[in-house]
């Protein structure tokens, strides 16, 4: 379970595992294979479709604003925080 603002979110332990992945290095940019290799520990080329399905549902779980997102024929990343200049 993650929580974002006042609301609790329910996750499946590999989309935990996916979110987990991408918060470790935000703004890095993952590509689908290496998503399959972290979170499903294999590497096919044939599994990565399975990381976009899986993304829709993240998305879908954790809501707007969009914390995910598609860098066109590259991967998924999660924004680097912004940096509080007060």
């Amino acid at each position: 379970m993650v929580q974002r603002g006042d609301r609790k979110i329910e996750l499946s332990a590999r989309e935990l595992t996916l979110l987990k992945v991408l918060m470790r290095e935000p703004g890095r940019v993952f590509t689908r294979t290496e998503l399959c290799e972290r979170v499903w520990e294999r590497e096919h080329e044939h599994d990565t479709k399975l990381v976009e399905v899986f993304i829709v549902r993240l998305r879908r779980r954790l809501g707007s604003p969009q914390l995910i997102q598609t860098r066109r024929h590259v991967g998924y990343t999660i924004a680097a925080p912004a940096s509080d200049t007060r």
